[in-house]
């Protein structure tokens, strides 16, 4: 059986299971040689399917509606405190980057003076 005869058994096998109806021994009958694979693969999804039961109650539905639209008028506060958290961020590396600029310049003038202070020292000195 090649990807594509494959994909159209598997969604005769899904459409059927959506409906109720069994079809797993007419497709077994029509693959016989992809049986031992098959019967796997039906025993799995019949095993899912037990336990994947459809939620009818309209209260559940209610309170998950009420929860969802809650949780989206939430987004934007989530996004304003990740904004603000950004800034927050930028601020701080834009400072610790102007220190560490700040503390190499100083380094420098520092060596520049005591360099300084050197020759002047040698050429004030007696020979």
């Amino acid at each position: 059986m090649n990807e594509d005869e494959f994909s159209e058994f598997i969604v005769d096998y899904a459409d059927a299971m959506q409906t109720g109806n069994d079809v797993s021994s007419r497709l077994l009958a029509e693959q016989p040689e992809e049986s031992a694979k098959l019967k796997t693969l039906f025993a799995l999804s019949n095993s899912i399917r037990a336990v994947l039961v459809p939620v009818r109650a309209p209260s559940f539905k209610a309170s998950l509606r009420q929860r969802l639209e809650r949780r989206q008028q939430e987004k934007p506060r989530f996004r304003a405190l990740a904004s603000r958290q950004k800034v927050v961020w930028i601020v701080v590396a834009t400072a610790g980057s102007l220190l560490s600029i700040t503390g190499v310049v100083l380094l420098v003038l520092r060596k520049l003076r005591t360099s300084g202070k050197a020759e002047r020292q040698a050429a004030t000195a007696p020979i």
